[in-house]
């Protein structure tokens, strides 16, 4: 897994900075070699929802440091857009209530259209109570 979390930080172009309080975003960019499309879809390969969930996963805890890596929970999801190789997606993270506990609202942006919205909490960061 950490290979290939490793592979998702590496696709990011731009960022992830933060914009204004609670807000962040990052560019990210993943061309046909990445190791993600493999199998998903044999010849028409298609970015797949775990991806897309890590590269928000690394956008909002590059920025809040409070949030680890890791997802505890994914609610909301949907995949509107298919996300091939070559495409520039953009990942947009607001700061939110999830279930009561403190998570992050996700928007995965292709050409400016939705191609992807969810919600997410993290697991605790090491050394957190």
């Amino acid at each position: 897994m950490e290979c290939l979390r490793e592979a998702v930080r590496s696709a990011f172009v731009e960022g992830p900075v933060e914009h204004g309080e609670g807000s962040a975003a990052g560019r990210c960019r993943f061309e046909a070699a990445f190791a993600g499309f493999s199998g998903h879809f044999p010849g028409r390969p298609i970015l797949p929802a775990l991806v897309q969930i890590m590269a928000a996963l690394h956008v909002a805890a590059s920025v809040w440091r409070d949030l680890s890596h890791e997802a505890a929970s994914v609610r909301k999801a949907k995949f509107l857009l298919p996300v091939v190789p070559g495409d520039e997606i953009e990942i947009h993270c607001t700061r939110t209530a999830v279930g009561g506990k403190p998570g992050v609202s996700a928007r995965v942006l292709l050409r400016g259209e939705t191609a992807a919205s969810f919600t997410f909490t993290t697991s605790p960061q090491e050394g957190s109570s």
